[in-house]
C-alpha cells in the first residue's frame, strides 16, 4: 500500500466512520460525512482485532 494515498475507514458492513469532537472514531451518517485519512492515521484510529477495511480515496472523490 502507498502511504501517499488517502483513506476512509469502513467496516465489513459498509459503514463509513468519521472522527469526533473527542477525537474518536464514530460512524458516519453517510460517505460525504466521513474524515478522510491518511495511512498512518488510520491506522492509528483502528484497534487490532477490528474488522476494518481501508478504502483508498483520489483527488476526483472515488474509492478505488
Amino acid at each position: 500500500m502507498s502511504t501517499d494515498l488517502l483513506y476512509y475507514i469502513m467496516d465489513y458492513s459498509e459503514n463509513y466512520y468519521r472522527v469526533n469532537k473527542e477525537e474518536q472514531l464514530v460512524v458516519a451518517a453517510g460517505k460525504e460525512e466521513t474524515t478522510v485519512f491518511t495511512f498512518s492515521q488510520a491506522n492509528s484510529k483502528i484497534s487490532v482485532g477490528k474488522k476494518i477495511i481501508f478504502l483508498s480515496y483520489d483527488s476526483g472523490g472515488r474509492g478505488k
